[in-house]
């Protein structure tokens, strides 16, 4: 099974992802900032990270460079309410994750899950 983190602070958001990511068979888990997150990714090994963009203690780009250092096999979806562009030139290096505009519809996560999941390399595959 696929497992996925879901990263953002409010908590209507990581429930609704959850149950909608939960009935279609991934594993989720949840954090509500990104050290926590960070604790997460050490205990166990994800193949997604679904991250929101403006956080408390950092925002997503943050994350996801973090993320791409340490665990360069895990694939990042960035989200946000807010434009993109805002960040974008001062995070380059993470500008070739893709990134969805919430409000968003549950398939439109599903795809982009898909689209990730099915490019990973089979060495970059972790159960």
């Amino acid at each position: 099974m696929k497992k996925i983190l879901v990263v953002d602070d409010q908590k209507n958001v990581r429930t609704s992802i959850c149950i909608g990511l939960g009935r279609d068979g991934y594993v989720v888990d949840v954090a509500s900032n990104a050290r926590t997150a960070l604790i997460k990714l050490q205990e166990t090994n994800y193949d997604i990270v679904l991250a929101d963009v403006r956080m408390p203690d950092t925002n997503g780009f943050v994350l996801a460079t973090v993320i791409q250092e340490l665990y360069p096999h895990i694939k990042i979806i960035l989200m946000s309410a807010y434009d993109f562009k805002d960040y974008e030139m001062k995070y380059e290096g993470v500008q070739t994750c893709p990134k969805l505009s919430k409000p968003f519809d549950m398939m439109e996560l599903r795809a982009l899950i898909g689209n990730n999941i099915s490019k990973q390399k089979p060495n970059e595959i972790r159960n």
